[in-house]
Protein backbone atom coordinates (compact mmCIF):
# COMPACT_ATOMS: atom_id res chain seq x y z
CA UNK A 1 0.00 0.00 0.00
CA UNK A 2 1.04 3.35 -0.85
CA UNK A 3 2.60 5.50 2.07
CA UNK A 4 0.01 7.70 3.95
CA UNK A 5 -0.03 11.54 4.22
CA UNK A 6 -0.32 12.24 7.72
CA UNK A 7 -2.09 15.21 8.56
CA UNK A 8 -3.19 16.24 11.61
CA UNK A 9 -4.60 20.04 11.57
CA UNK A 10 -6.89 21.55 14.35
CA UNK A 11 -10.46 22.69 13.22
CA UNK A 12 -12.18 25.68 14.85
CA UNK A 13 -13.77 23.77 17.77
CA UNK A 14 -10.05 22.70 18.50
CA UNK A 15 -10.74 19.41 17.80
CA UNK A 16 -8.27 17.44 15.62
CA UNK A 17 -8.74 16.23 11.98
CA UNK A 18 -8.07 12.75 11.97
CA UNK A 19 -4.51 11.27 10.14
CA UNK A 20 -6.14 10.50 6.35
CA UNK A 21 -4.61 9.18 3.55
CA UNK A 22 -4.34 11.84 0.76
CA UNK A 23 -7.41 10.70 -1.16
CA UNK A 24 -10.62 9.44 -0.04
CA UNK A 25 -13.12 7.66 -2.74
CA UNK A 26 -16.76 6.62 -1.38
CA UNK A 27 -18.33 4.34 -4.10
CA UNK A 28 -22.21 4.41 -3.81
CA UNK A 29 -24.95 7.05 -5.11
CA UNK A 30 -27.76 6.28 -2.04
CA UNK A 31 -28.57 7.86 1.70
CA UNK A 32 -25.83 6.05 3.70
CA UNK A 33 -23.19 6.87 1.12
CA UNK A 34 -23.82 10.26 1.58
CA UNK A 35 -24.46 10.27 5.42
CA UNK A 36 -20.80 8.72 5.25
CA UNK A 37 -19.30 11.22 2.64
CA UNK A 38 -20.47 13.89 5.42
CA UNK A 39 -18.51 12.43 8.33
CA UNK A 40 -15.59 12.40 6.11
CA UNK A 41 -15.55 16.00 4.84
CA UNK A 42 -16.11 17.02 8.76
CA UNK A 43 -13.36 15.47 9.98
CA UNK A 44 -10.66 15.57 7.42
CA UNK A 45 -8.22 18.13 6.60
CA UNK A 46 -9.69 20.24 3.29
CA UNK A 47 -6.51 19.44 1.87
CA UNK A 48 -7.92 15.71 1.77
CA UNK A 49 -9.03 15.16 -2.00
CA UNK A 50 -12.52 13.18 -1.49
CA UNK A 51 -14.78 11.80 -5.00
CA UNK A 52 -17.83 10.18 -4.89
CA UNK A 53 -18.31 7.02 -7.79
CA UNK A 54 -21.53 6.41 -8.76
CA UNK A 55 -22.25 4.78 -11.93
CA UNK A 56 -25.98 4.68 -11.35
CA UNK A 57 -27.02 8.61 -9.68
CA UNK A 58 -23.63 10.11 -10.21
CA UNK A 59 -26.26 13.54 -11.05
CA UNK A 60 -28.22 13.37 -8.01
CA UNK A 61 -24.93 13.40 -6.02
CA UNK A 62 -23.59 16.35 -7.70
CA UNK A 63 -26.74 17.98 -6.95
CA UNK A 64 -26.46 17.00 -3.19
CA UNK A 65 -22.79 18.25 -3.19
CA UNK A 66 -23.64 21.60 -5.10
CA UNK A 67 -26.55 22.44 -2.33
CA UNK A 68 -24.00 21.46 0.51
CA UNK A 69 -21.60 24.08 -0.81
CA UNK A 70 -18.91 21.31 -1.19
CA UNK A 71 -18.22 21.06 -5.15
CA UNK A 72 -14.75 22.41 -4.99
CA UNK A 73 -13.58 19.70 -2.86
CA UNK A 74 -15.71 16.92 -3.99
CA UNK A 75 -15.52 15.36 -7.15
CA UNK A 76 -18.24 13.17 -8.70
CA UNK A 77 -18.00 10.63 -11.21
CA UNK A 78 -19.98 7.95 -12.85
CA UNK A 79 -16.61 5.49 -13.11
CA UNK A 80 -15.26 3.39 -10.06
CA UNK A 81 -11.82 4.72 -9.26
CA UNK A 82 -9.03 3.22 -10.94
CA UNK A 83 -6.19 4.94 -9.84
CA UNK A 84 -4.85 7.19 -6.98
CA UNK A 85 -2.09 10.14 -6.98
CA UNK A 86 -0.80 9.32 -3.71
CA UNK A 87 -2.28 6.97 -0.51
CA UNK A 88 -6.34 6.18 -0.75
CA UNK A 89 -8.42 4.66 1.19
CA UNK A 90 -12.14 3.44 -0.34
CA UNK A 91 -15.42 3.31 1.45
CA UNK A 92 -17.66 0.72 -0.31
CA UNK A 93 -21.47 1.96 0.45
CA UNK A 94 -23.07 0.86 -2.84
CA UNK A 95 -25.89 -1.38 -3.49
CA UNK A 96 -24.31 -5.22 -2.06
CA UNK A 97 -24.83 -7.10 -5.61
CA UNK A 98 -21.98 -4.72 -6.58
CA UNK A 99 -19.52 -4.89 -3.55
CA UNK A 100 -17.12 -7.59 -4.86
CA UNK A 101 -16.83 -5.47 -8.04
CA UNK A 102 -16.40 -2.43 -6.52
CA UNK A 103 -13.78 -3.72 -3.72
CA UNK A 104 -11.54 -5.54 -6.56
CA UNK A 105 -11.64 -2.36 -8.83
CA UNK A 106 -10.42 -0.30 -5.12
CA UNK A 107 -7.75 -3.53 -4.72
CA UNK A 108 -6.47 -2.74 -8.10
CA UNK A 109 -6.04 1.05 -7.34
CA UNK A 110 -4.09 0.20 -4.67
CA UNK A 111 -6.64 1.52 -2.16
CA UNK A 112 -7.11 0.23 1.73
CA UNK A 113 -10.66 -0.88 1.60
CA UNK A 114 -13.87 -0.26 4.08
CA UNK A 115 -16.93 -2.11 3.09
CA UNK A 116 -20.68 -2.01 3.98
CA UNK A 117 -22.55 -4.92 5.55
CA UNK A 118 -23.04 -7.41 3.89
CA UNK A 119 -19.52 -7.67 2.87
CA UNK A 120 -20.90 -10.12 -0.35
CA UNK A 121 -23.34 -11.84 -1.85
CA UNK A 122 -22.04 -15.33 -0.83
CA UNK A 123 -19.51 -16.61 1.57
CA UNK A 124 -17.65 -17.94 -0.97
CA UNK A 125 -16.69 -14.51 -2.65
CA UNK A 126 -16.32 -13.22 1.09
CA UNK A 127 -13.53 -15.79 1.40
CA UNK A 128 -11.95 -15.03 -1.59
CA UNK A 129 -11.32 -11.29 -1.32
CA UNK A 130 -9.84 -11.71 2.63
CA UNK A 131 -7.87 -14.21 0.93
CA UNK A 132 -6.81 -11.71 -1.98
CA UNK A 133 -6.07 -8.78 0.55
CA UNK A 134 -4.19 -11.04 2.59
CA UNK A 135 -1.88 -12.54 -0.08
CA UNK A 136 -1.20 -8.63 -1.87
CA UNK A 137 -0.98 -7.21 2.04
CA UNK A 138 -3.96 -5.00 1.36
CA UNK A 139 -5.57 -3.30 4.37
CA UNK A 140 -9.14 -4.75 3.68
CA UNK A 141 -12.07 -4.12 6.67
CA UNK A 142 -15.52 -4.12 6.91
CA UNK A 143 -17.60 -1.66 8.80
CA UNK A 144 -19.90 -3.14 11.97
CA UNK A 145 -20.71 0.22 12.67
CA UNK A 146 -22.79 -0.99 16.43
CA UNK A 147 -19.33 -2.11 17.38
CA UNK A 148 -18.57 1.53 17.93
CA UNK A 149 -21.21 2.08 20.31
CA UNK A 150 -20.64 3.07 23.90
CA UNK A 151 -23.85 1.51 24.91
CA UNK A 152 -23.43 -1.92 23.89
CA UNK A 153 -20.43 -2.48 26.00
CA UNK A 154 -22.00 -0.86 28.81
CA UNK A 155 -24.81 -3.18 28.47
CA UNK A 156 -22.62 -6.20 28.10
CA UNK A 157 -20.96 -4.65 31.87
CA UNK A 158 -24.44 -5.13 33.25
CA UNK A 159 -24.80 -8.31 31.92
CA UNK A 160 -21.51 -10.25 33.24
CA UNK A 161 -22.45 -8.37 36.93
CA UNK A 162 -25.22 -10.26 36.56
CA UNK A 163 -23.96 -13.98 36.23
CA UNK A 164 -23.49 -16.70 33.52
CA UNK A 165 -25.99 -15.69 30.30
CA UNK A 166 -28.24 -18.73 29.18
CA UNK A 167 -30.38 -17.02 26.34
CA UNK A 168 -30.53 -14.17 24.19
CA UNK A 169 -33.15 -12.60 22.30
CA UNK A 170 -33.30 -9.90 19.59
CA UNK A 171 -36.11 -8.10 17.90
CA UNK A 172 -35.27 -5.85 14.97
CA UNK A 173 -37.87 -4.02 13.54
CA UNK A 174 -38.32 -1.56 10.56
CA UNK A 175 -41.39 -0.01 9.70
CA UNK A 176 -42.18 0.55 6.12
CA UNK A 177 -42.02 4.25 5.85
CA UNK A 178 -38.68 6.24 8.04
CA UNK A 179 -36.87 9.28 8.00
CA UNK A 180 -33.36 8.73 9.00
CA UNK A 181 -30.33 10.79 8.91
CA UNK A 182 -33.18 13.60 7.70
CA UNK A 183 -33.54 11.10 4.73
CA UNK A 184 -36.33 8.48 4.02
CA UNK A 185 -34.90 5.27 5.24
CA UNK A 186 -34.96 2.98 2.04
CA UNK A 187 -34.18 -0.99 2.36
CA UNK A 188 -32.84 -2.87 -1.08
CA UNK A 189 -35.90 -4.79 -2.38
CA UNK A 190 -33.35 -7.65 -3.54
CA UNK A 191 -32.03 -7.81 -0.16
CA UNK A 192 -33.62 -10.87 2.13
CA UNK A 193 -34.34 -9.00 5.76
CA UNK A 194 -31.86 -11.77 7.14
CA UNK A 195 -28.78 -10.50 4.34
CA UNK A 196 -29.11 -7.12 5.14
CA UNK A 197 -29.61 -7.13 9.26
CA UNK A 198 -27.55 -10.22 10.84
CA UNK A 199 -24.21 -8.67 10.16
CA UNK A 200 -25.48 -6.42 12.50
CA UNK A 201 -27.17 -8.86 14.80
CA UNK A 202 -24.12 -11.11 15.25
CA UNK A 203 -21.90 -8.14 15.70
CA UNK A 204 -23.58 -7.15 18.46
CA UNK A 205 -24.20 -10.62 19.56
CA UNK A 206 -20.45 -10.85 20.40
CA UNK A 207 -20.22 -7.89 22.02
CA UNK A 208 -22.73 -9.19 24.71
CA UNK A 209 -21.03 -12.96 24.86
CA UNK A 210 -18.21 -13.19 22.94
CA UNK A 211 -19.46 -15.97 21.13
CA UNK A 212 -20.03 -17.14 17.25
CA UNK A 213 -23.00 -18.25 16.17
CA UNK A 214 -23.09 -22.08 15.23
CA UNK A 215 -25.98 -24.79 14.77
CA UNK A 216 -29.20 -23.27 13.25
CA UNK A 217 -31.94 -24.54 15.04
CA UNK A 218 -34.75 -22.70 14.17
CA UNK A 219 -36.26 -21.26 11.02
CA UNK A 220 -40.03 -19.37 10.00
CA UNK A 221 -40.53 -17.04 7.58
CA UNK A 222 -43.58 -14.70 7.14
CA UNK A 223 -45.14 -12.19 5.60
CA UNK A 224 -43.70 -13.55 2.21
CA UNK A 225 -40.40 -13.00 3.76
CA UNK A 226 -40.95 -9.73 5.19
CA UNK A 227 -40.40 -11.47 8.82
CA UNK A 228 -38.08 -14.34 9.49
CA UNK A 229 -37.25 -15.20 13.01
CA UNK A 230 -34.30 -18.19 13.53
CA UNK A 231 -32.79 -19.76 16.57
CA UNK A 232 -29.58 -21.17 16.92
CA UNK A 233 -26.88 -21.30 19.84
CA UNK A 234 -23.36 -19.44 20.64
CA UNK A 235 -21.47 -21.60 22.84
CA UNK A 236 -23.70 -22.91 25.41
CA UNK A 237 -26.04 -19.83 25.00
CA UNK A 238 -29.77 -20.18 22.83
CA UNK A 239 -30.20 -17.31 20.65
CA UNK A 240 -33.25 -15.89 18.88
CA UNK A 241 -33.75 -13.70 16.45
CA UNK A 242 -36.52 -11.88 15.06
CA UNK A 243 -36.25 -9.66 11.92
CA UNK A 244 -39.38 -7.69 10.24
CA UNK A 245 -39.51 -5.50 7.33
CA UNK A 246 -42.96 -3.21 6.80
CA UNK A 247 -43.59 -3.94 10.76
CA UNK A 248 -45.52 -1.41 12.74
CA UNK A 249 -42.91 0.56 14.28
CA UNK A 250 -39.05 0.68 14.42
CA UNK A 251 -37.60 -1.53 16.81
CA UNK A 252 -34.46 -2.43 18.67
CA UNK A 253 -34.82 -4.49 21.30
CA UNK A 254 -32.23 -6.74 22.96
CA UNK A 255 -33.53 -9.37 25.94
CA UNK A 256 -30.46 -11.16 27.89
CA UNK A 257 -31.40 -13.83 30.41
CA UNK A 258 -28.26 -13.48 32.65
CA UNK A 259 -28.19 -15.42 36.24
CA UNK A 260 -31.79 -14.98 37.50
CA UNK A 261 -31.98 -11.47 35.74
CA UNK A 262 -33.72 -10.60 32.60
CA UNK A 263 -32.10 -7.45 31.30
CA UNK A 264 -33.02 -5.16 28.49
CA UNK A 265 -31.73 -2.56 26.08
CA UNK A 266 -33.98 -0.83 23.87
CA UNK A 267 -32.56 1.21 21.65
CA UNK A 268 -34.95 1.73 18.88
CA UNK A 269 -34.22 5.36 19.89
CA UNK A 270 -30.51 5.59 20.30
CA UNK A 271 -29.13 5.35 22.47
CA UNK A 272 -31.54 3.43 24.56
CA UNK A 273 -31.91 3.06 28.05
CA UNK A 274 -30.37 -0.55 30.16
CA UNK A 275 -33.03 -2.45 32.20
CA UNK A 276 -31.74 -4.37 34.82
CA UNK A 277 -34.76 -4.84 36.80
CA UNK A 278 -34.44 -2.39 39.22
CA UNK A 279 -32.53 0.23 37.60
CA UNK A 280 -33.17 1.92 34.02
CA UNK A 281 -30.66 3.84 33.42
CA UNK A 282 -29.28 5.77 30.34
CA UNK A 283 -26.96 3.72 27.96
CA UNK A 284 -24.76 6.23 26.86
CA UNK A 285 -24.66 9.29 28.52
CA UNK A 286 -22.14 11.28 26.62
CA UNK A 287 -24.30 10.33 22.93
CA UNK A 288 -25.11 14.14 22.42
CA UNK A 289 -21.18 15.20 23.28
CA UNK A 290 -18.93 12.88 22.32
CA UNK A 291 -18.41 10.76 18.89
CA UNK A 292 -21.36 8.75 17.48
CA UNK A 293 -20.86 5.48 15.81
CA UNK A 294 -20.14 5.99 12.48
CA UNK A 295 -17.55 8.89 12.68
CA UNK A 296 -15.65 6.17 15.06
CA UNK A 297 -15.63 4.12 12.98
CA UNK A 298 -14.63 6.14 10.27
CA UNK A 299 -12.02 7.88 12.51
CA UNK A 300 -10.78 4.17 13.44
CA UNK A 301 -10.56 3.05 9.35
CA UNK A 302 -8.53 6.14 8.31
CA UNK A 303 -5.73 5.78 11.14
CA UNK A 304 -5.42 2.23 9.92
CA UNK A 305 -5.18 3.17 6.21
CA UNK A 306 -2.37 5.62 7.13
CA UNK A 307 -0.75 3.07 9.26
CA UNK A 308 -1.75 4.13 12.63
CA UNK A 309 -2.58 1.52 14.64
CA UNK A 310 -4.84 -1.99 14.42
CA UNK A 311 -8.39 -2.08 15.54
CA UNK A 312 -9.57 -5.52 15.74
CA UNK A 313 -13.38 -4.37 15.65
CA UNK A 314 -12.29 -3.71 11.98
CA UNK A 315 -11.27 -7.27 11.11
CA UNK A 316 -13.11 -8.33 7.93
CA UNK A 317 -13.20 -12.25 9.61
CA UNK A 318 -16.34 -10.64 11.73
CA UNK A 319 -18.02 -10.05 8.33
CA UNK A 320 -16.76 -13.48 6.75
CA UNK A 321 -18.92 -14.88 10.03
CA UNK A 322 -21.77 -13.21 9.25
CA UNK A 323 -21.43 -14.62 5.62
CA UNK A 324 -21.21 -18.18 7.22
CA UNK A 325 -24.90 -17.56 9.22
CA UNK A 326 -26.31 -16.04 6.25
CA UNK A 327 -25.37 -18.28 3.42
CA UNK A 328 -27.09 -21.42 6.37
CA UNK A 329 -29.87 -19.13 6.53
CA UNK A 330 -30.40 -18.77 2.62
CA UNK A 331 -30.48 -22.54 2.21
CA UNK A 332 -33.95 -22.94 4.64
CA UNK A 333 -35.16 -19.69 3.21
CA UNK A 334 -34.97 -19.65 -0.74
CA UNK A 335 -37.39 -23.19 -1.02
CA UNK A 336 -39.36 -22.06 2.16
CA UNK A 337 -40.37 -18.19 0.29
CA UNK A 338 -40.91 -20.35 -3.19
CA UNK A 339 -43.32 -22.71 -1.18
CA UNK A 340 -45.15 -19.39 0.79
CA UNK A 341 -45.41 -17.82 -2.56
CA UNK A 342 -47.17 -20.54 -4.37
CA UNK A 343 -49.44 -21.67 -2.27
CA UNK A 344 -50.39 -17.84 -1.94
CA UNK A 345 -51.01 -17.59 -5.74
CA UNK A 346 -53.16 -20.27 -5.31
CA UNK A 347 -55.38 -18.47 -3.37
CA UNK A 348 -58.06 -16.06 -4.48
CA UNK A 349 -56.78 -12.95 -2.55
CA UNK A 350 -53.47 -12.92 -3.45
CA UNK A 351 -52.52 -9.53 -4.53
CA UNK A 352 -51.36 -8.22 -1.14
CA UNK A 353 -48.44 -6.52 0.19
CA UNK A 354 -46.73 -9.38 1.44
CA UNK A 355 -47.27 -11.25 -1.85
CA UNK A 356 -45.70 -8.28 -3.89
CA UNK A 357 -42.79 -8.06 -1.29
CA UNK A 358 -42.29 -11.86 -2.01
CA UNK A 359 -42.31 -11.30 -5.53
CA UNK A 360 -40.03 -8.79 -6.25
CA UNK A 361 -37.29 -9.90 -3.77
CA UNK A 362 -37.38 -13.52 -6.16
CA UNK A 363 -37.32 -11.81 -9.17
CA UNK A 364 -34.49 -9.92 -8.14
CA UNK A 365 -32.48 -13.69 -7.16
CA UNK A 366 -29.77 -13.55 -9.65
CA UNK A 367 -30.33 -9.54 -11.36
CA UNK A 368 -31.47 -6.65 -9.35
CA UNK A 369 -34.40 -4.35 -11.46
CA UNK A 370 -34.79 -1.17 -11.58
CA UNK A 371 -38.27 0.25 -9.36
CA UNK A 372 -40.21 0.73 -13.21
CA UNK A 373 -38.59 -2.65 -14.49
CA UNK A 374 -40.30 -4.97 -11.62
CA UNK A 375 -42.68 -3.07 -11.28
CA UNK A 376 -43.86 -3.53 -14.88
CA UNK A 377 -43.14 -7.50 -14.35
CA UNK A 378 -45.12 -7.85 -11.50
CA UNK A 379 -47.99 -6.67 -12.85
CA UNK A 380 -47.39 -8.82 -15.82
CA UNK A 381 -47.04 -11.99 -13.81
CA UNK A 382 -50.60 -10.51 -12.10
CA UNK A 383 -52.11 -10.41 -15.41
CA UNK A 384 -50.71 -13.70 -16.39
CA UNK A 385 -52.66 -15.45 -12.90
CA UNK A 386 -55.78 -13.50 -13.60
CA UNK A 387 -56.36 -15.16 -17.26
CA UNK A 388 -56.60 -18.32 -18.79
CA UNK A 389 -53.34 -19.78 -18.44
CA UNK A 390 -53.01 -19.57 -14.58
CA UNK A 391 -53.48 -23.25 -14.41
CA UNK A 392 -50.64 -23.75 -16.36
CA UNK A 393 -48.22 -21.55 -14.41
CA UNK A 394 -49.52 -22.69 -11.07
CA UNK A 395 -48.34 -26.11 -12.29
CA UNK A 396 -45.56 -25.39 -13.25
CA UNK A 397 -44.27 -22.90 -10.13
CA UNK A 398 -45.47 -26.09 -8.11
CA UNK A 399 -42.95 -28.61 -9.49
CA UNK A 400 -40.22 -26.56 -10.17
CA UNK A 401 -40.44 -24.80 -7.10
CA UNK A 402 -37.82 -22.18 -9.07
CA UNK A 403 -37.59 -18.39 -9.10
CA UNK A 404 -36.83 -19.13 -13.01
CA UNK A 405 -40.17 -19.71 -13.68
CA UNK A 406 -41.50 -16.55 -12.40
CA UNK A 407 -38.73 -14.64 -14.61
CA UNK A 408 -40.28 -16.86 -17.24
CA UNK A 409 -42.92 -15.76 -16.95
CA UNK A 410 -42.29 -11.88 -17.70
CA UNK A 411 -40.73 -12.90 -20.58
Amino acid sequence: MIAATVIMKETKSTTPFVVSPANIAVIGGGRWARVLTEIVYRITDHSINISIHSPGNASSMQAWVEEKGWKSRIKITDTWPTSFQGSAAVIVANATVDHEKAIRAAFLAGAAVLVEKPMTLTYASAQDLIAVAENKNFFFATAHVFLFTRYLPRFAESIAAAGEVSAVKIIWRDPQLESRYGEQKRYDAGLPVFVDWLPHILSILYILIKEAPQNLTYFALQKGGAKVTIAFNAGTVSCQVEMERNGRSRKRLLEVMAGDQLLKLDFSAEPGNIDTGTDLVNADPDWNTADRPATSMLKAFLQQASGIGTDERLDPLIGLRASKMISEVTDLYRPEQMLWLTEKLGTEQIWGEDTRYALIELLQVNDHVRTGGIDRKVEKIKNLLAGSSRKHWLTLLREKKDPAVLLEMTR
